[in-house]
């Protein structure tokens, strides 16, 4: 993608984000949008074929951009907790820096996509960096149940952040998270019956 129509994407997005911290996504118009961006009717519906599909993109690309560009992790496993904690505190950073945009998404009846777009990159996160092919490990556990159950919490810490005005910092919050999510995990628990 050339750099004039980076521009004019990032004009979209910003017009987008700004209009739903005032308004609900259903009273936005594609006509408010055009002239917050201050772009043509044409030049909006060359990137997007509708309201719905803008806000579907911003969803993929800001969680494509969180999930897919992570820290590098330490290789040896003693250093598997700091980890999760670096990896969660690089999702809320950049959550932090959208901060704008996902309030008002979060505030709107469009929640359920973004939300249903966070679980999905969640699950992937949980299975990439926190279950890691030791789902046997799990006990009794239904893989697919830990996994909904360590997504979902996680979600509903960014809500609840997000509702109390980030008041909390990243580096907090993961830390707070990890070590609510650390003593469940089984593999952490022989780790520390073994030192």
């Amino acid at each position: 993608m050339d750099r004039r129509s980076q521009r004019t994407r990032r004009a979209i997005y910003e017009a987008f984000s700004g209009l739903l911290a005032k308004k609900k996504y259903s009273q936005i118009t594609v006509q408010e949008i055009l002239d917050a961006a201050d772009i043509g009717r044409s030049t909006f519906y060359a990137h997007f074929s509708a309201k719905e599909d803008l806000l579907r993109e911003i969803c993929d690309e800001l969680f494509g951009h969180i999930f897919y560009y992570a820290p590098p992790l330490s290789p040896d496993a003693g250093g598997e907790a700091e980890n999760l904690r670096l990896l969660l505190e690089h999702i809320l950073n950049h959550m932090a820096r959208d901060g704008k945009m996902i309030r008002g998404i979060l505030a709107s009846e469009s929640s359920g996509y973004f939300l249903q777009c966070f679980k999905e990159y969640m699950d992937q996160f949980t299975d990439r960096y926190i279950l890691r092919g030791r789902q046997g490990e799990l006990g009794r556990v239904d893989p697919d149940f830990f996994k909904n159950h360590i997504s979902s919490s996680f979600i509903e810490a960014v809500r609840w952040w997000f509702g109390q005005g980030q008041r909390t910092a990243p580096r907090t919050l993961a830390e707070e998270y990890a070590d609510l999510i650390l003593p469940i995990l089984p593999w952490q628990q022989k780790g520390r019956a073994g030192e």
